[in-house]
């Protein structure tokens, strides 16, 4: 009898022993899962962002719009049956050493970059044909102001959104019904851009790719010579629009000299007009190689547009070609620029702007791998912290392909310290993920981006970011 109780005793001793450390071990379990970054950043995403008020009901978007084609890029090349060799950088494409050489370039910085050849080149039509040939191949919408139009329409069903640009039987099928197309826009033939896509760590010719993106190459006129400018300015006019989104500026970049000039007058002769468009004016960039080109937009037409979408290749370009804070940067740096750098060169472009007499420029929403920034001149736009967090919280969702962004599928990448300034650094708290900034008139709302670490789908990303950003932003003329 006493043997059973001592046996009993321990028995319940040890189930005692047993249930305090997996109680501890659970509980410990627990409050990792609550305090991971990640989910922390993800909630205070939730916390911030707030619903917009519909104050947009109609949109005017263009003008570049294309139908890509997306492949792997080494699946490409070896279908070409050539390999990686000799990277430097072509301003235009010739022939497919050219395309290797520069996307090499490219490749080995871990960039998204787009060149493209000369207007029906053979060429890139001996690409296309043998992209056409491999098996894993899919169709899906090009060019900025198409991905950004299929945002907006998809994700906010009551703004009426006008498409204007080259729009050929294939896209049209793929645009959601609540896009409108004008009968101008519509042509017979699809203008196809070439997505080469690749992971990170992808190994092509000895080299590892450091992030996961896509090289962009077309031989495109419609686009390349903006022919639907006219048509979307008369749109922007006309129909009273909320809000105008103009994309497709760097097609211009490869065109003569005279094309160049005369779209760029009509830009700027059109933006001043007292019938011109009285909405905000949303300018989305996109990467370009040509300095006298650039330079003539930041010092004609930029100063013009209410807001300014961009990422780092465009924004270091902007202030190389500008005479910029940190303009050395633009050939040397790999990846995400340090947080001053970016907060240094968004106050510059904000200050300069004023320059202009006609200035309208007051937003620029600046977006990288790892960090978006708003910079908002005070007083002319509200809800910024709410749309830098859907911005953010936009590019980790839609690069994992989620229906709503998953803790587990992404990461912070980001540092334990935040340095504005000098005398601005902190502690970064995932608690409280979204914070500012200021320099005088000038406002900094910052929001952490949590990476996918399987991207499903490089394409588009920085036009759905510029989109949400915008659609949760309110303008105050």
């Amino acid at each position: 009898m006493l043997n059973a109780s001592f046996t009993l005793s321990i028995v319940t001793a040890l189930a005692a022993i047993l249930f305090f450390f997996w109680d501890e071990t659970y509980l410990a379990f627990q409050r990792g899962a609550i305090s991971k970054v990640e989910q922390l950043i993800i909630d205070s995403w939730h916390v911030t962002i707030r619903p917009p008020n519909h104050h947009i009901k109609k949109v005017i978007v263009g003008v570049n719009t294309n139908l890509d084609l997306i492949i792997s890029a080494s699946e490409l090349f070896t279908a070409l049956e050539t390999n990686l060799r000799d990277p430097q950088d072509h301003h235009i494409l010739e022939s497919i050493d050219d395309l290797q050489q520069t996307f090499g370039y490219f490749f080995e910085k871990g960039s998204a970059a787009e060149r493209n050849f000369y207007a029906n080149s053979p060429q890139f039509e001996l690409v296309v044909s043998k992209a056409e040939t491999l098996n894993r191949k899919e169709y899906y919408i090009g060019g900025n102001a198409a991905l950004m139009a299929q945002k907006i329409a998809t994700s906010f069903p009551y703004v009426e959104v006008t498409l204007v640009g080259p729009i050929g039987p294939k896209l049209k099928s793929l645009l959601h019904p609540n896009i409108t197309v004008p009968a101008g826009s519509v042509v017979h033939h699809d203008e196809i851009h070439l997505i080469m896509e690749y992971q990170m760590n992808e190994e092509l010719a000895n080299v590892k790719a450091p992030r996961a993106n896509r090289f962009i190459t077309s031989s495109d006129k419609a686009n390349g010579e903006m022919e639907m400018l006219g048509l979307f300015l008369d749109e922007g006019s006309t129909a009273k629009p909320d809000l105008i989104v103009l994309s497709g500026l760097n097609q211009l970049s490869v065109q003569e000299s005279a094309v160049i000039e005369a779209k760029l007058s009509e830009l700027e002769r059109r933006l001043q007009q007292a019938d011109g468009p009285s909405a905000p004016i949303h300018l989305e960039l996109a990467s370009m190689t040509n300095q006298n080109f650039l330079a003539a937009i930041l010092e004609r037409t930029l100063p013009l547009f209410t807001s300014l979408g961009m990422n780092e290749q465009e924004m270091l370009f902007l202030s190389h070609v500008g005479n910029g804070p940190h303009a050395n940067l633009y050939e040397t740096l790999i990846g995400p620029p340090p947080v001053r750098v970016a907060v240094d060169i968004l106050e510059w472009l904000l200050l300069r702007a004023p320059a202009h007499p006609n200035h309208r420029l007051s937003r620029v929403h600046f977006h990288t791998l790892t960090y978006h920034i708003v910079a908002i001149s005070k007083g002319g736009w509200t809800d910024s912290k709410s749309a830098v967090a859907k911005a953010a919280m936009t590019a980790g969702q839609q690069a994992c392909d989620d229906d709503v962004i998953n803790a587990n599928n992404v990461e912070y990448r980001g540092s334990s310290k935040l340095e504005f300034s000098e005398k601005d650094v902190r502690d970064f708290d995932p608690g409280e993920a979204v914070v500012s900034h200021t320099r005088g008139n000038i406002e900094f709302i910052f929001s952490p981006v949590l990476v996918c670490k399987v991207p499903r789908k490089t394409v588009g990303l920085g036009d759905a970011i510029s989109a949400m950003g915008l659609l949760y932003s309110k303008h105050h003329s």
